[in-house]
């Protein structure tokens, strides 16, 4: 899905979803970690969707050092 559809925010059930159906825990583990930035609105926690696809770029990075080692 490209950058442009996705919203700015996404509740911690959509980025489960966008992280291939990881576990609520392992969303929140993300938040406590300081991975993924959130914000509240309306009493509701949103993960800012900048913050998770900064995320899977560090993957990415991190498997490219490590597949060329």
């Amino acid at each position: 899905m490209p950058n442009t559809e996705l919203p700015a925010l996404m509740s911690v059930d959509r980025t489960r979803e966008f992280m291939g159906r990881r576990g609520r825990g392992w969303v929140y583990d993300r938040i406590r970690s300081g991975d993924f930035e959130t914000v509240v609105d309306g009493g509701r926690r949103l993960i800012l969707t900048a913050s998770v696809l900064q995320y899977v770029e560090r993957l990415r990075v991190e498997t490219r050092i490590a597949e060329s080692r």
